[in-house]
């Protein structure tokens, strides 16, 4: 029986050993409903399932993209081309949100950002682990607000 040729796996850099990997982005693009980052998908198709990463944000979102959320272009069953016109095929975006489930947008991405998130491929989750966005969809009581009502 001969033998499979066996492909070696890409190498994700990590910030420490044996933990936290580190993942950039590469492109961004401005959209109607979305700033959509993009990230090299060999790289992404690399991590496990569940993964801890270090994601570092090279650019700013565009004019126009500071009240937008951003999401980032992930590749769909590990593969992802460039059609005729330089578009990618065969991406989908996962929305990006903070420690509290709300949407990160453009204006909360400055610079070059780097940030703490889980991915979790199986439930399409990206969230900021370290970070609470700018622009809240909710408030929720404080822990004064709330005993000061029981007490009444």
């Amino acid at each position: 029986m001969p033998q499979l040729p066996v492909m070696p796996q890409p190498a994700i850099r990590r910030v420490d050993i044996g933990g936290i990997y580190e993942l950039s982005t590469n492109a961004v693009q401005l959209t109607d409903v979305s700033v959509d980052y993009g990230i090299n998908p060999v790289c992404y198709n690399a991590l496990p399932c569940e993964s801890i990463v270090l994601l570092k944000v090279h650019a700013d979102a565009p004019a126009g993209g500071e009240s937008l959320p951003i999401a980032l272009a992930i590749p769909n069953n590990g593969q992802s081309t460039v059609s005729s016109n330089g578009s990618t095929v065969g991406t989908s975006k996962v929305p990006v949100v903070d420690s509290n489930d709300n949407p990160v947008t453009g204006s909360d991405v400055t610079g070059s950002t780097e940030r703490l998130a889980y991915i979790n491929k199986r439930t399409g989750t990206i969230r900021f682990l370290e970070f609470t966005s700018g622009t809240t969809t909710a408030s929720t009581p404080s822990a004064e607000q709330v005993v000061s009502k029981s007490s009444k």
